[in-house]
């Protein structure tokens, strides 16, 4: 039986994307009014543009049998007549404009409704009134144009061209707002990107990152890093109160020094502590501190040996009571066994029980005994060889099981304890 956790949701996945935005807020606004001001002062300085409208109709006549298609085919060819270069040029110039034929083009614009027969003329200018007046003009051409009183084909003005009252283009207050709007949104989601981006490529390391990403407490425990000083304002803030602390290690490799310097800050503040070695399957900590494996909790478990025997000091410098793994038998596993070591827990006297489940142990079991040793978890990464991604996976699913997430410890996986150097060193 492994311990139930509750998978990464869409929600909790839009909730972090918006609280890594949240975070980022000063690249984002600096961004955003980079943008909204650099498209303002731009635009301010763009020349006024008006434009003017006017809606024509166009009738076949009255002998021609038409379901709509044949007004379609008429509207479109005038429509087509009145985009020409020269159509545009020709109009400009009755009323004292003279055009160049690049710039008509882009002077003039024929939309056609969905009511067949009728269409939309614009023309634009510098000022209202120019642009009215190449309106009017373009107006009265189209007219004489789709006018044949001979067949009965006739071209009308429904709707007058006015004088605008103000500029089409620039709008420099709007279309500023519209780009840090933009510049808003795209700059957010780049941020976000680029974190995931570099979660999934490379390991990420600093401290102040990981506390960052996970609003938690972070002592950073590595060599040339460590803070162990800082283990007790930790300790003192976050698990002083906690009578069983799980610590949960992941990693390259187990490696028994975060469990140590646990204990022993909390030894140092007075207090009775109980180190037990929770891996099930590669227990390290006897070997760590030159401990034999057995008798340890397994015996203790099984009732061949009494917990007040087996328990040994962990070292000179560290007064906890250190229990070893055991042997581990096929009676001893799963739930079963961790809810007897829960028992073991409560009847130590220990004022403080610190239990060590190492990179070696599987994830489901670790997460077992996170969920029945709830009081406080404590996190060992190894941020060398852990992405990001994984970082924040095992943080969900620690939570997931209902466990009390407090902090995370920093560890190196690669480096060997002082006690397991100093043995080394006797054998040779």
């Amino acid at each position: 039986m492994t311990a139930q956790y509750t998978p990464r949701s869409p929600k909790l996945e839009f909730g972090r994307h918006l609280r890594e935005m949240a975070r980022r807020w000063p690249i984002i606004l600096a961004l955003t009014l980079l943008a909204g001001f650099g498209v303002f002062a731009f635009r301010s300085l763009g020349s006024d543009t008006y434009e003017s409208t006017t809606v024509l109709q166009i009738v076949l006549p009255d002998q021609l049998l038409d379901d709509g298609e044949s007004t379609k085919f008429a509207t479109s060819s005038l429509a087509e007549l009145a985009t020409a270069e020269t159509s545009i040029v020709q109009a400009a110039q009755t009323i004292g404009l003279t055009l160049d034929p690049s710039e008509a083009i882009g002077r003039v614009k024929v939309q056609l409704r969905s009511t067949p027969g009728f269409m939309e003329l614009s023309a634009s200018g510098p000022t209202a009134i120019e642009a009215k007046g190449l309106t009017d003009a373009m107006a009265e051409f189209v007219v004489a144009s789709g006018s044949n009183e001979a067949s009965g084909l006739a071209t009308r003005v429904v709707v007058p061209a006015k004088i605008s009252d103000s500029p089409v283009a620039p709008r420099p207050i709007q279309e500023g707002l519209l780009a840090a709007l933009i510049a808003a949104i795209l700059a957010g989601e780049l941020v976000v990107a680029v974190r995931k981006l570099r979660g999934k490529i490379s390991p990420i390391d600093p401290e102040t990152v990981l506390s960052e990403l996970t609003r938690l407490p972070v002592v950073d425990l590595r060599p040339k890093r460590a803070q162990e000083a800082a283990l007790v304002p930790f300790f003192a803030t976050h698990l002083v109160e906690r009578p069983v602390i799980t610590l949960m290690q992941r990693g390259a490799k187990a490696n028994a020094e975060p469990a140590e310097r646990l204990a022993r800050t909390a030894s140092g503040l007075a207090r009775r502590v109980l180190l037990i070695d929770a891996d099930l399957a590669q227990p390290i900590l006897h070997k760590h501190f030159g401990h034999p494996q057995a008798p340890g909790l397994a015996e203790v478990l099984e009732g061949s040996e009494a917990l007040a025997k087996v328990v040994r000091r962990a070292s000179d410098t560290n007064p906890a009571a250190v229990l070893s793994a055991g042997s581990l038998t096929a009676d001893l596993v799963g739930v079963d066994r961790v809810m007897a070591t829960h028992e073991v827990v409560s009847a130590s006297g220990a004022d403080c029980a610190v239990l060590s489940t190492t990179a070696s142990s599987s994830l489901d079991e670790a997460l077992l005994v996170a969920h029945h040793f709830n009081d406080a978890v404590v996190l060992a990464i190894d941020p060398g060889v852990m992405r990001e991604t994984e970082i924040l996976d095992l943080i969900d699913r620690t939570r997931g099981t209902g466990a009390r997430l407090v902090g995370i410890l920093l560890y190196a996986s690669a480096v060997k304890s002082v006690t397991t150097q100093r043995l080394n060193g006797l054998r040779g």
